[in-house]
């Protein structure tokens, strides 16, 4: 029962970092492919509006070892994602 919240918040950083990454990707490729436009938008938002809230939780456990990895991880998927809004609002 410990390890519940660690392992949780190791679990949304993952789908966190899956989702920051998923948002840059399609929006690098959506400079070449317009159409992808519609769907590279919200995945780069959501996936900054996850690793921020993500981050904040984490950062309340941060006493145990998986939560501070989460926590790292949490910060890595938030700068993918706003590197993504940059580029979206610079390229796009």
């Amino acid at each position: 029962m410990n390890k519940i919240i660690p392992i949780l918040c190791i679990i949304v950083a993952a789908i966190g970092m899956a989702t920051a990454d998923v948002g840059l990707v399609t929006i690098v490729l959506s400079m070449r492919v317009s159409a992808l436009k519609l769907i590279a938008i919200p995945v780069a938002i959501i996936g900054t509006v996850i690793s921020t809230l993500s981050v904040a939780v984490t950062a309340l456990f941060l006493r145990d070892k998986l939560c501070k990895i989460a926590f790292f991880i949490n910060l890595a998927s938030l700068l993918v994602s706003i590197v993504s809004i940059i580029i979206w609002f610079v390229a796009l």
